[in-house]
């Protein structure tokens, strides 16, 4: 199994295990009750695929896009407002994200809109964050602190095991193999009492970190073998063969597309760049397959393609091969002026079947037989 395959095969586990707990979750709130009376109700939301309306492609363009230019893309006004909502309505944490009303005066020091209307009751405070205790134990909702010993407000993740786990290893006080004195003393502060989920939890991380190093060094040779090789230098038709036309970096894309001119400006998107340098590929080998085809055959049993067809019938024939049967003018008038049919000119063929007429025996749509030429 290649790195790539590891990656996705981890990211099918983790929307898996994602989903199951959503649906725990609201079993468990499913005719719970409510804070002000009646019963809850536990929904989980579709996956992107079962989705009627999905987005993601115009929101993910505007969140890697430059503030400054942010205002040229399409929806930029409907997403600016659910941004800045977001940003002074919301906290979010490694496991939670919370919203909270009234939150925008302590943000922005003004009430928004949204907040001002239909509220009448005083503003809702933050729901404390857990707070450890002794005995791998955490403190009662209503002894639970919402700020430090300084009266500074507490910050989100302060007392997380799994956040303060990545914090601590990538700062270099815990990594996989640190002593069993500092794992304890990490358990007792932040009530961790099964100490192999610390160790676990570390030896991911250590993964995570060799996996990053690994994809941090494919990049560089990536990199410098781009910057020793031209363009002209790589084998295009045999990487388009072998489907790895997709696994260049778009900087190589970019700059094929900008010396074989297949367009201008040239894609933003990598899958555009791949479509287009595949797709002009693909042609080049078609054509060449059809000359080799042309070339190998016998001239004598050329089979002529639709475009020959659409040509001038008399241009590739010479006079010798075509003998025609064609009355005088002075016959012609005769009899039209007599009244008589023309009696239609007999059918003539070259060497290679096709029929062969003259452009005075040519009728048109429209022409009556009793039209003279």
């Amino acid at each position: 199994m290649s790195l790539e395959d590891l990656e996705l095969f981890e990211d099918d586990i983790n929307k898996f295990n994602v989903s199951e707990t959503c649906k725990d979750l609201a079993r468990r709130v499913q005719n719970s009750p409510g804070p002000r009376g009646g019963f809850m109700v536990g929904l989980v939301s579709n996956t992107k695929d079962g989705m009627f309306f999905s987005d993601e492609a115009s929101l993910k363009i505007y969140l890697d896009t430059a503030q400054t230019k942010r205002h040229m893309l399409p929806g930029y006004n409907y997403y600016k407002k659910i941004s800045d909502f977001y940003d002074s309505h919301f906290e979010e944490g490694e496991l939670y994200i919370e919203y909270v009303k009234f939150k925008c005066e302590e943000k922005n020091g003004i009430i928004c809109e949204y907040c001002t209307n239909g509220w009448s009751a005083s503003p809702i405070n933050v729901v404390p964050k857990p707070y450890p205790d002794e005995n791998y134990k955490y403190k009662s909702y209503e002894e639970t602190p919402t700020s430090d010993m300084d009266g500074i407000k507490r910050k989100p993740d302060d007392f997380q095991p799994r956040s303060q786990i990545r914090s601590q290893f990538e700062n270099g006080l815990l990594k996989s193999g640190s002593s069993s004195d500092e794992i304890k003393q990490f358990s007792q502060k932040y009530a961790v009492h099964d100490e192999s989920l610390i160790k676990a939890e570390l030896n991911h991380m250590e993964l995570i970190k060799f996996k990053r190093e690994k994809r941090s060094e494919k990049r560089k040779k990536t990199t410098q073998e781009e910057k020793d090789k031209s363009v002209d230098q790589y084998d295009w038709h045999d990487l388009l063969s072998k489907g790895k036309i997709k696994e260049l970096s778009v900087n190589l894309l970019s700059i094929f597309i900008r010396d074989k001119q297949l367009c201008n400006p040239i894609p933003r998107k990598k899958s555009e760049k791949i479509s287009l340098v595949e797709a002009y590929l693909s042609r080049q080998n078609a054509m060449k397959q059809c000359q080799n085809k042309r070339s190998n055959e016998p001239q004598a049993k050329e089979i002529e393609s639709d475009s020959d067809e659409d040509c001038d019938i008399m241009s590739d024939v010479s006079e010798e091969e075509i003998n025609f049967e064609i009355c005088s003018t002075s016959d012609i008038d005769s009899t039209s002026e007599s009244g008589d049919e023309i009696n239609a000119p007999p059918v003539v063929v070259n060497r290679f079947g096709r029929s062969v007429s003259h452009w005075k025996h040519r009728k048109f749509f429209g022409d009556s037989d009793s039209d003279s030429d």
